[in-house]
C-alpha cells in the first residue's frame, strides 16, 4: 500500500485545477543542448557588442564642446582634466605606520573623523600632524576649534614644534550656540585660508535650542540635524578650497543594541560625509616592541572606513606616542621595518634581493652572512626591535636610508613590485645598482663619486 502524497508526473503542467500532460512537454523550460547551441552567432554578438562607435563618440566631443561653449568652459571636462580634478592628494601623518594603513595619509580637501574612547591620542595626532607638516611646508596654516576647553595649546605648540603665527584659534562661545561657530567655520572654508581645520570635538557642539533648555527637559537629535546642515554645504566648498577638516568624537555606549553597542556621538552623517574614519584605542605594549611602557604609550589605529584606499580599505596598525613628545619616529619606523621589509628587494648585481634580513628577532643588513660594519666599528645586526630602535635613533644616516628605502617601495610598488621576476632594462637596474652603491657609501661616510668599474663591486 502506498503512503504519503502520490507521485505527480514531471510532465504535467497544473493550470487551476485541470492538468493536461500532453501540452506539459511543450510548456516547461527545456534544458539547452550544447549541439544545438548558435556559438557563431553568440561570437558575432560578442564582437558587435566591443565595436566601437566612432560617430557616438564624435556626438558626445561636439556636446561637450557645445555646453562648454554656452555656459562656460569647464561645464562637463573629460579625459586628463577629469582625472586630474579627482586625484587625491595626502597630508602625511607623522607615523609612517599610520600613513601605510591609510594609504598615504589623511586626504586633502575632505572630512576625517578620529574617534575612540578617552586618553586614546585624538587630539595630539591632529596637534602633531599640523607640526610635522609646518616644518616641511612654509605656507601651511591651520584652524583649531577648541569646544572641549581641555587642551593647553601654548604646551601643545611648544611640545610639537607648531608656529604660532601659523596656527589660529577659533575661539568657541557656548551662549551662542554651536550654529553660530560652525557659520564662522563654513566662511574659512570657502575663503580656503586654512590649510586644515581641526575641531575638538563634535561632542561639545551644543545647538542654541538645547542650552535654553532647562537640565530636565529632553531635546531630540537637535545636534543630529545641525550637523547634517553642516556637511551638506561645506563637503563641496572643503573639496573646492582644499581645506581638510579633522574632527574629534567620543564613543557612547548604545543600551538594549546587538552586536558592536559602541556609537560615535553627533549623528550618523559624519559616517557618511567622512572620507575616512580612524578608531584609536590605546593598547598593551608588548616585550618584544622594545619601548619603556613608562614612557611611550602603544596606539591601536582601526581604519573602518577609506575612501581614498586603493586596496582592503579596513586595515590596523600600531604606533607608539612619547610622553611630551609626540609620536615616537624611531619605534615606527622599526615596527614597519619588521612588517614591511621583507618585501623591500633592491638590484644587486643584476639580481634582486632583500634589503634586510629578518630571522626570528634578529635583523640584519644586508644579509646575516655578510653584514656592514659602520665606521665606528658597529656590526648592522641587531637582536630585537629595541635595539635596532636605539641604533636608528642614534645614526640619523642610517635612519635616513632605512626609511627611503622603504617610502620608495610603498610608492613604486607597481612599478618595481616585490616580485623577483619583476622586469626592468638595463638603464633601470644601472640606475638601482648606483643608488645602492651611492647609500651605502654615504652610510660608512665616503663622499667620493662611483664610477662605472665599481658598480659590480659589493662593499
Amino acid at each position: 500500500m502506498q503512503r504519503g502524497r502520490p507521485k505527480k508526473d514531471p510532465e504535467a503542467v497544473t493550470s487551476g485545477n485541470n492538468t493536461k500532460p500532453s501540452e506539459a512537454k511543450s510548456a516547461l523550460a527545456r534544458p539547452v543542448d550544447l549541439d544545438d547551441y548558435d556559438f557563431e552567432n553568440v561570437s558575432a554578438g560578442a564582437a558587435k557588442a566591443i565595436y566601437i562607435d566612432k560617430d557616438k563618440q564624435k556626438r558626445v566631443m561636439d556636446f561637450e564642446k557645445k555646453i562648454n561653449e554656452k555656459f562656460g568652459d569647464g561645464t562637463i571636462i573629460s579625459g586628463d582634466k577629469a582625472v586630474e580634478k579627482t586625484k587625491k592628494i595626502f597630508i602625511p601623518s607623522p607615523s609612517l605606520e599610520l600613513n601605510i594603513a591609510l594609504c598615504g595619509g589623511f586626504v586633502k580637501g575632505k572630512a576625517i573623523e578620529l574617534y575612540g574612547p578617552e586618553s586614546s591620542g585624538k587630539t595630539e595626532l591632529i596637534l602633531n600632524t599640523i607640526g610635522k607638516v609646518q616644518k616641511e611646508d612654509p605656507n601651511f596654516t591651520a584652524g583649531w576649534l577648541e569646544t572641549e576647553f581641555s587642551v593647553d595649546l601654548s604646551d601643545a605648540i611648544k611640545k610639537h614644534g607648531i608656529d604660532k603665527d601659523r596656527f589660529h584659534l577659533i575661539p568657541f562661545d557656548p551662549d551662542k550656540g554651536a550654529e553660530w561657530i560652525l557659520d564662522r567655520i563654513r566662511e574659512a572654508i570657502s575663503n580656503g585660508v586654512f590649510d586644515i581645520i581641526g575641531i575638538n570635538s563634535i561632542a561639545g557642539l551644543t545647538p542654541k535650542e538645547e542650552m535654553s533648555k532647562d537640565m530636565g527637559e529632553s531635546v531630540i537629535a537637535v545636534q543630529a540635524r545641525m550637523m547634517s546642515k553642516f556637511f551638506r554645504v561645506t563637503n563641496a566648498l572643503c573639496d573646492k578650497t582644499g581645506t581638510t577638516v579633522i574632527f574629534t568624537n567620543q564613543e557612547r555606549d548604545s543600551i538594549g543594541s546587538y552586536g558592536n553597542a559602541q556609537v560615535t556621538g553627533g549623528g550618523k552623517a559624519l559616517k557618511f560625509w567622512a572620507w575616512q574614519r580612524i578608531r584609536l584605542t590605546r593598547e598593551f605594549i608588548k616585550k618584544e616592541s622594545g619601548v619603556d611602557p613608562k614612557k611611550v604609550i602603544s596606539i591601536h589605529a582601526k581604519i573602518t572606513k577609506n575612501r581614498a584606499a586603493t586596496g582592503h580599505p579596513f586595515k590596523e596598525c600600531t604606533y607608539y606616542a612619547e610622553y611630551g613628545k609626540g609620536i615616537n619616529i624611531y619605534a615606527d619606523l622599526a615596527t614597519a621595518v619588521k612588517r614591511e621589509m621583507p618585501d623591500v628587494f633592491i638590484v644587486s648585481k643584476g639580481a634582486w634581493k632583500p634589503l634586510v634580513e629578518i630571522r626570528g628577532s634578529w635583523i640584519y643588513y644586508p644579509n646575516k652572512n655578510k653584514t656592514v660594519v659602520d665606521k665606528n666599528g658597529n656590526k648592522l645586526a641587531f637582536n630585537g626591535l629595541k635595539e635596532f630602535r636605539i641604533y636608528l635613533q642614534k645614526n640619523k644616516k642610517f635612519f635616513d636610508f632605512i626609511y627611503n628605502k622603504l617610502i620608495l617601495h610603498l610608492n613604486r610598488e607597481e612599478e618595481l613590485g616585490n616580485d623577483l621576476g619583476v622586469d626592468l632594462d638595463e638603464t633601470e637596474v644601472d640606475e638601482i645598482k648606483k643608488e645602492s652603491k651611492a647609500n651605502a657609501r654615504y652610510m660608512a661616510g665616503v663622499d667620493e663619486e662611483i664610477t662605472d668599474d665599481e658598480m659590480g663591486d659589493e662593499e
